[in-house]
């Protein structure tokens, strides 16, 4: 597939670039509210998954921060919505 450039900063891996950077899905945006409730969904399911053992307390707390950077709109734009599910959330929990 060759070489990527992740940003350092980036809560996403070389896969995730790579699929972005070749395959863009589209320009739609999705709304805020949606945004920040599949951030809490993410959020809730990671400390279940912490507390039944599931995935060790660095990953969960990991999620746990990256959720919440989210519903706090620290992790992405206005208007990047998508840009957002595409690189951040998702392949954040896949790639872990």
């Amino acid at each position: 597939m060759g070489k990527v450039l992740v940003p350092e900063d980036a809560y996403y891996g070389a896969q995730t670039q790579w699929a972005v950077d070749n395959f863009p899905i589209s320009s739609m945006t999705m709304p805020l509210s949606f945004i920040h409730s599949l951030a809490l969904v993410k959020k809730c399911a990671a400390k279940v998954n912490e507390t039944l053992g599931v995935f060790d307390s660095q990953m969960g707390h990991a999620i746990v921060q990256a959720a919440q950077e989210v519903m706090d709109g620290r992790l992405f734009k206005i208007g990047d919505s998508a840009r957002f599910l595409r690189v951040i959330l998702l392949p954040y929990l896949l790639e872990r």
